[in-house]
């Protein structure tokens, strides 16, 4: 995090020395895609680092409201998610409506 009392507080996300908050952004822009196609289920974003070294006792956090998380620490959160259960295959149909196949 940048700045504070004389300038605007910015979020960062340092991976490895290099700054990699564009990274956020492009999430930021996907999450605003997929919730335009399916408006009423919520959606967040997510950046999972694989085979990273996140220390002895790990601590995800979020940047600009994307979390920043491990595999297991994804998993967990998924499992936990306390939001109302979804029709997956309604979802599914108005995503592929919505985004063409790469």
């Amino acid at each position: 995090m940048e700045g504070g009392i004389i300038r605007p507080r910015v979020e960062l996300l340092i991976y490895r020395g290099s700054d990699k908050t564009k990274l956020v952004d492009g999430v930021l822009k996907q999450v605003a895609h997929v919730q335009d196609a399916v408006e009423e289920v919520p959606v967040f974003g997510v950046l999972c680092f694989v085979d990273s070294d996140w220390g002895f006792f790990p601590d995800a956090f979020t940047v600009n409201g994307v979390h920043v998380v491990w595999p297991k620490k994804l998993a967990s959160m998924l499992e936990k998610s306390a939001e109302p259960v979804i029709d997956v295959s309604l979802v599914a149909e108005q995503i592929a409506r919505r985004f063409v196949r790469a």
